[in-house]
């Protein structure tokens, strides 16, 4: 899996052992809003970009035969959460590319999933939810983004 934030090989670390990744995603995601609100811009993307990508190593460390719903629900939801938070913290920097981009290769990386959870209706409905709350973001930023072009 190619990497921008983090290290391939600390991010096959977080995936081989995702207990430990929640905990640093969880850190390292209220760091990068800290960042944002006290208007360190590069560092929150930056920081931003991590949590994003440790949130990913723990989604795709999900397995399917795995009997802890509410665990996996709650790893998908801080994927889309952090892929959201990314975007955000790109279009404040004045990056709307790069956020459209972000949002696009989640919403492409949740659709992926979605035949593994065929058998689970719960989890294809959450993912579902996801989904479409990373396409709202994804259509908001691409009208910005056309917008923008217009106008230059």
């Amino acid at each position: 899996m190619k990497t921008n934030y983090l290290c391939p090989v600390y991010w096959k670390w977080l995936q081989m052992h995702p207990e430990h990744a929640r905990e640093h995603f969880t850190q390292t995601s209220q760091t990068a809003l800290e960042k944002a609100r006290s208007g360190e811009m590069e560092t929150a993307c930056q920081t931003a970009g991590e949590a994003f990508e440790m949130a990913q190593a723990v989604m795709l460390s999900i397995q399917v035969s795995d009997s802890h719903t509410n665990a996996k629900h709650n790893d998908l939801l801080a994927y889309g959460a952090a892929a959201i938070q990314l975007a955000r913290t790109h279009a404040a920097s004045g990056n709307i590319n790069e956020a459209v981009v972000c949002l696009d290769s989640a919403a492409q990386q949740i659709h992926a999933l979605a035949p593994l959870f065929a058998a689970e209706p719960d989890m294809l409905s959450h993912l579902k939810q996801i989904s479409y709350s990373l396409q709202q973001g994804l259509a908001f930023y691409q009208r910005q983004t056309l917008a923008s072009q217009v106008l230059h």
